[in-house]
């Protein structure tokens, strides 16, 4: 049995539940082995959560096999990056390219500077950078100044941090617009909107 879990899965929310799901398997006879998918970034709140409500049916499972969120893996990290690599290569060219993640404690946002060092090696350029809401600095506005910049959100759904935090009043991009006087293009996505994505880590494997 597969279960792809994100953060509106693990809220109960646009989506049948995890209890619901898991629930219905509960009452079968047969024992299956769950493979978990975690559509999280890092070992956040929402990741914990999931993770805690599913191994409260470990019982009714052969096994339970939960992957590790997307930056917590060397392999995601590489899939992520090069799926990113294919989408977004054209941007690089004359500009930076910026993707904005949440970022929590420093222990995450860790993850977030290891997989820009991947980005960077996977592009072939430092102009690929990794800005973080939880975090930002005025450090990481003196390296645009006057650059072009592409705003591309490094979020699962394109939910509240992506219109509000990155691109509504107050955002990410209006403080770098007022902070660095740069040309900001804004492409406004998610990795769940990006097909080569949901192929890789969405999709059920035969």
């Amino acid at each position: 049995m597969y279960l792809t879990v994100d953060y509106f899965l693990a809220h109960g929310k646009l989506r049948t539940s995890i209890e619901d799901m898991l629930l219905k398997q509960e009452k079968t006879s047969s024992k299956e082995i769950l493979e978990v998918t975690s559509l999280f970034m890092t070992k956040g709140k929402e990741f914990r959560m999931a993770k805690k409500i599913i191994q409260k049916y470990k019982n009714s499972f052969e096994k339970i096999v939960i992957g590790k969120p997307l930056l917590c893996n060397s392999e995601n990290r590489e899939k992520l990056a090069n799926i990113l690599f294919s989408e977004f290569k054209e941007l690089t060219k004359d500009s930076f390219l910026i993707f904005v993640g949440h970022g929590r404690k420093f222990t995450l946002n860790l993850k977030y500077l290891k997989f820009e060092r991947k980005l960077q090696k996977v592009f072939g350029t430092k102009k690929v950078k990794i800005i973080l809401l939880k975090g930002f600095s005025k450090r990481d506005f003196e390296q645009f100044k006057g650059e072009t910049l592409h705003i591309v959100p490094l979020m699962i759904n394109c939910g509240n941090h992506v219109k509000n935090d990155i691109f509504g009043k107050n955002g990410i991009v209006q403080v770098l617009e007022e902070k660095t006087q740069c040309k900001i293009e804004k492409h406004f996505t998610s990795l769940l909107a990006l097909e080569s994505f949901k192929k890789e880590f969405l999709y059920e494997k035969n």
